[in-house]
């Protein structure tokens, strides 16, 4: 399956982190095309794809060896795992998830970007408290970017 304006999406990534260390996509699932471009563009990063399912886990560690894949449950997270991660990220994950991608980026202080379904933008975008929908040429996605935006006024 294709995901749309991939290219865009990296772009993005790029220009709000230009030198990363760590990156960390939430729910791969069978599609780990943007871990993968980011790999390629940030060869020196740690480019980390995250999981609940072990098979698609594995199947991604033995066919990409160019990203670390590891199996993890948002909604029960190993914090460790995401410490000092430049940026969390997923691409299109149920707005039920919506929830325990902030308590994970509140809580280890990474900006969360999200690549919803564009029937969920506003739904999530609800969710997550301050985000700011970006529209970046083709794509668009929900970001929380600085530490102020975990926060109420």
């Amino acid at each position: 399956m294709q995901l749309r304006n991939e290219e865009d999406i990296v772009e993005f990534i790029a220009g709000l982190l230009p030198k990363p260390k760590k990156i960390i996509e939430v729910g791969v699932g069978k599609l780990p095309k943007i871990a993968l471009k980011l790999a390629e563009k940030f060869p020196e990063a740690e480019i980390i794809v995250t999981d609940i399912d072990s098979q698609i886990i594995q199947q991604i560690g033995q066919q990409y060896p160019q990203v670390k894949a590891i199996k993890d449950d948002i909604t029960k997270p190993n914090i460790e795992l995401y410490q000092n991660a430049d940026l969390i990220y997923s691409m299109r994950p149920p707005p039920e998830l919506a929830p325990y991608l902030l308590k994970l980026a509140k809580k280890v202080g990474a900006p969360l970007m999200i690549r919803p379904l564009c029937s969920e933008t506003h739904e999530i975008q609800s969710i997550l408290e301050r985000a700011k929908i970006i529209h970046f040429k083709r794509a668009t996605l929900i970001l929380l970017r600085q530490a102020q935006d975990y926060t109420r006024e």
